[in-house]
């Protein structure tokens, strides 16, 4: 399990090409991030119309979506050619109205102008982030009294059956998991950004799944074997096998714990104009 307070940082070599193959399945099957969440922000920071939001590594478009939702304006920045073709795909409405642009940028050079927005969010992506260099964007790109909050969603692996079945399941067929969660983020990271760690918010979250979706969010996870790996079919037989020994009419639950770092931001200095 991912631990509620820290991320892995994986080797950023492959952040950007990873999850090309597994679009749909993170699409349909990745869970959104509770209400609260958004209430908190929105508490904390006036999320709200007239704000302008850079949601970077945006993905899929999960987090844009609800952002969304407080009428906002938000840039999504992704650097993942087929996941902001996705994005681009469902966010049509939002795009023609003015109130998304979507952008091909990384976190450590957006594209962005100087000074363009109220707000920098990450969700589910601080930890493929060189931390020194989105910390340097961010101050560029952000408003005098900006912000920028961090989020996670972290799956529970202990406390029911399930979540720790699931958990010895993943230890048996991952390709790189041990890899990637060699690299866990620590609170140094973070502090390259926020410089004074805030106090991380804790909100309980979960998600329900028939079969067809949890297998959909296995293939979600880049630490898993992908359609092409040999060991695909028997993982998939497997993982069948561990739904009908736990689903509860026909469904199995995900607990999450939500996790969010938040707070201003130092004014930074802007000396790279326009880009």
């Amino acid at each position: 399990m991912t631990p509620p307070d820290i991320n892995f940082r994986g080797q950023r070599a492959d952040a950007t090409t990873r999850f090309s193959s597994r679009v749909r399945a993170y699409q349909s099957t990745r869970p959104a991030y509770p209400s609260p969440l958004l209430d908190w922000i929105h508490a904390n920071f006036g999320l709200c119309r007239g704000q302008v939001v850079a949601d970077v590594g945006a993905g899929t478009g999960i987090f844009t979506l609800q952002l969304l939702g407080f009428e906002a304006s938000v840039v999504a920045v992704e650097p993942n050619a087929p996941m902001r073709g996705a994005l681009e795909a469902r966010t049509a409405v939002e795009q023609r109205g003015g109130t998304l642009r979507v952008c091909d940028g990384a976190a450590e050079g957006t594209g962005l102008m100087d000074a363009s927005v109220d707000g920098v969010v990450a969700a589910q992506a601080f930890h493929w982030f060189d931390p020194v260099a989105f910390a340097a964007e961010c101050r560029r790109i952000l408003r005098p009294g900006g912000w920028a909050a961090m989020v996670w969603n972290n799956r529970r692996s202990t406390g029911t059956p399930f979540a720790r079945a699931y958990e010895g399941f993943i230890k048996r067929w991952e390709v790189d998991y041990a890899r990637v969660g060699a690299s866990y983020a620590n609170l140094d990271d973070l502090g390259r950004l926020f410089e004074s760690v805030p106090e991380p918010q804790r909100f309980e979250h979960a998600q329900t799944l028939d079969r067809g979706g949890l297998l959909g969010r296995l293939q979600s996870s880049s630490y898993m074997p992908g359609a092409t790996h040999p060991d695909f079919g028997s993982m998939c037989d497997a993982a069948g096998q561990r739904f009908e020994a736990h689903a509860q009419s026909g469904r199995v639950e995900w607990a999450y714990v939500t996790v969010v770092f938040g707070a201003r931001l130092p004014a930074g200095v802007s000396t790279s104009g326009d880009r």
